[in-house]
């Protein structure tokens, strides 16, 4: 068995939650199980070794955001993916307009719209991304992502608020893109 630290603050994320959650932790030993309940809908215990942590949540929450990713490249759409899913955010996928138009006629919240102003069918269909997306859901938050620098010409056709994320990106840029975004 492995001892632990009473009172111990950590961050539950908890799956199909859009709340990340501050948790203190209290000593209370499970032997008959390893995790019950489900955190913000009854006891949650951190498996820790065969023993547990029955988790207290405190009144400090942080709101996670559902964050709609437009990109046509596969492998850039899903370090986007993972990159925004590791920060606690939820995240949904399209490759072009008609996905997108997709996710965003639904009732689902969405939060944020990251997209790359180039995609493969429409040389700068990611406008038409935005533009539309707001159309739906006034107030939605915009970063565009491209390979081609910034110019003016570019960033007069964002919607108001858009920003702008220059490719390649780090994970560490587009998280503080995500962050400057969403704040």
């Amino acid at each position: 068995m492995i001892p632990f630290v009473q009172n111990q603050t950590v961050i539950l994320h908890p799956a199909g939650a859009r709340r990340l959650m501050k948790l203190r932790l209290q000593s209370r030993e499970r032997s008959d199980r390893k995790c019950v309940g489900v955190a913000g809908r009854g006891p949650c215990y951190a498996v820790i070794g065969d023993s547990c942590r029955h988790a207290i949540s405190t009144d400090d929450w942080a709101l996670m955001s559902v964050i709609l990713i437009v990109e046509d490249e596969i492998f850039i759409r899903q370090a986007a993916e993972w990159t925004i899913e590791d920060l606690g955010h939820n995240t949904l996928v399209a490759c072009d307009l008609a996905e997108a138009l997709l996710h965003l006629s639904t009732s689902q919240p969405i939060d944020a719209l990251f997209v790359d102003i180039r995609l493969s069918a429409l040389a700068l269909g990611g406008y038409d991304v935005a533009n539309q997306a707001v159309a739906l859901r006034p107030g939605l938050r915009v970063l565009y992502t491209s390979g081609t620098p910034l110019a003016t010409l570019m960033s007069d056709a964002f919607v108001r608020g858009g920003q702008f994320l220059q490719k390649p990106y780090s994970p560490a840029q587009l998280e503080f893109s995500v962050g400057e975004l969403l704040h």
